[in-house]
């Protein structure tokens, strides 16, 4: 279903913005870009993935410096709930990176280890300040960041 509804809104961005191709973010995963330049082949769009074999401690680094992103939900061995709501910064890339080297976790969760929720970066004219949140764990390595409510502030 997911690649269906992901289908579905492409199909319609190509009506309404006249789109000549998608742009991907995938890295290394196999099954991202497989599925994206099946979808685009389909509707007759190029596929662009910038990213594709860049080092995942590269581009999370490029994350931590050029946007304000917190980690969202974890589902993977080694992280635990502590890391729900956690800037995605140096010292969290170098955990990542040790988790690594002990479990084999994607260090830019590429393969669903974990999900990020950006609140603030340069194409953004407000960023976003979370008020209140609540941590959901299905175990102890799955869990998500429930946003309870959010404001869309000023850049300073």
């Amino acid at each position: 279903m997911e690649l269906k509804d992901l289908e579905g809104v492409i199909t319609r961005a190509k009506k309404e913005f006249h789109l000549d191709g998608i742009v991907t973010g995938a890295l290394y995963s196999k099954y991202q870009s497989e599925r994206i330049q099946k979808i685009c082949s389909k509707l007759g769009l190029r596929c662009y993935s910038p990213l594709w074999h860049v080092s995942q401690a590269f581009e999370m680094r490029w994350v931590a410096q050029e946007l304000e992103a917190v980690i969202g939900a974890i589902a993977a061995l080694g992280l635990k709930k502590e890391l729900l709501g956690k800037r995605i910064d140096g010292g969290l890339i170098d955990r990542l990176l040790a988790l690594h080297k002990k479990y084999g976790i994607n260090v830019a969760g590429e393969g669903g280890e974990f999900e990020s929720l950006v609140l603030d970066g340069p194409m953004f004219r407000k960023r976003i300040v979370i008020e209140d949140y609540e941590l959901k764990m299905s175990d102890e390595n799955t869990g998500r960041m429930l946003v309870k409510r959010a404001v869309m502030v000023n850049k300073k």
